[in-house]
């Protein structure tokens, strides 16, 4: 009941609401419908506090997220709270990775209150109005949008090549796409990895999320020559670290987890962040996960691991590009011939190519700390007040 009470009261709050005066240095920011400070809105988030002027507030819904917040002395405040309402009432730019709705308090935005889509991923496979399973003939309406609160003045791109996609998906203007790349790649320009004594090629493998509940382990069985026994034998030997990351809804069989904690070689990543961990690794093994396009920033090598690439394609979601020109045409079908590339990328690391659109994306991006892609974001956004150290 109050759900639908809420959405009966969005549109005349959010009118009334801009009658209210906003401060310009004042910017909100939310993630992973409030449950995660995590992805572009948190890089940004801790750019603007070390580098401007400006008041940028987290805004959560879990409660649980408060220790963290007081512990690293960070501005957040509940979406509920009088703080929370009372900064989303004033700010005149916020942020989110999913939506208004999810990621912050719907009936305390304005109109008037310039909103910026940052998203959490590249995209690989079709989101948002361009995937049938999401679009309804009603979402893409701008009524629709106004009625619920859930419209951008800005949909952040990474990069020009997705320009078109995101205009697309978002049902927006060429003119409101801001592509001057992912603030959470401003981690590719810093130097984390640390080699161990034994100097071990380390790897991180990262498969993309799966609504079928038929094929999420599919990608640990016997079928895809999955064999824990001999995968750790076999890094340990060749001195390969593996680490595993799969979605939270998608976790390894329970069988695995137990053997994870015998294991040598292999490891589950515990990281709240990937970002956080991710420039540690020398190649990312991947099917369909749109952090390949992150990844690819850093031009270090990356194993395709297509294992079941058709039925996802018919079972799961359609692409923006034919898969091989973002492998190459060079996939692993099975785990046996991922061991294999790991063995061909220690001999010849510079023999790994990208597809023709991977190509295209690592060779128009010079990472460093002069070119952070948080800074490019601010300047667009405040032309009159950029930054130029």
């Amino acid at each position: 009941m109050f759900h639908k009470i809420s959405l009966v009261l969005r549109l005349p709050l959010s009118i009334i609401e801009s009658l209210i005066p906003k401060n310009k240095k004042i910017w909100i920011f939310g993630s992973w419908f409030g449950a995660k400070f995590a992805d572009n809105s948190k890089y940004f988030y801790h750019f603007l506090n070390e580098n401007s002027d400006i008041n940028a507030i987290w805004i959560y819904k879990d409660k649980t997220l408060e220790d963290y917040f007081k512990k690293e002395k960070l501005k957040a405040c509940y979406y509920k709270s009088f703080s929370g309402i009372f900064y989303q009432l004033l700010a005149s730019k916020v942020f989110v990775s999913h939506s208004i709705s999810s990621d912050l308090n719907p009936l305390f935005i304005s109109l008037n209150t310039q909103r910026i889509q940052m998203w959490h991923g590249v995209p690989l496979k079709k989101i948002m109005y361009d995937n049938p399973a999401e679009c309804k003939w009603w979402n893409k309406s701008r009524l629709y949008r106004l009625f619920t609160n859930n419209f951008y003045n800005y949909v952040l791109s990474p990069g020009p090549e997705f320009n078109a996609v995101f205009a697309s998906a978002f049902g927006v203007s060429n003119k409101k796409i801001i592509d001057c790349g992912y603030p959470r790649n401003d981690v590719f320009t810093r130097t984390t990895k640390v080699m161990d004594d034994e100097n071990r090629l380390k790897v991180i493998y990262m498969p993309t999320y799966r609504s079928n509940e038929q094929s999420k382990d599919l990608l640990f069985s016997e079928r895809c020559k999955f064999d824990f026994l001999r995968l750790d034998s076999f890094l340990t030997a060749n001195l390969i670290e593996l680490t595993i990351r799969v979605h939270p809804a998608n976790l390894p069989p329970q069988k695995l987890l137990e053997e994870l904690k015998k294991s040598k070689s292999v490891r589950l990543s515990s990281s709240d962040d990937v970002y956080e961990e991710i420039n540690n690794y020398d190649c990312l093994i991947t099917d369909y996960s749109s952090i390949l396009f992150d990844f690819a920033i850093t031009k270090k090598p990356i194993i395709f691991s297509a294992f079941d690439l058709s039925e996802y394609l018919s079972e799961e979601r359609e692409m923006y590009h034919v898969y091989q020109d973002i492998s190459g045409g060079d996939e692993a079908r099975n785990w046996d011939e991922v061991l294999q590339k790991l063995l061909e990328l220690k001999a010849e690391p510079q023999k790994f190519i990208y597809g023709t659109v991977l190509q295209k994306i690592s060779g128009t991006v010079v990472l460093g700390e002069k070119n952070s892609f948080s800074k490019m974001l601010y300047n667009k956004l405040c032309p009159e007040d950029k930054l130029n150290y």
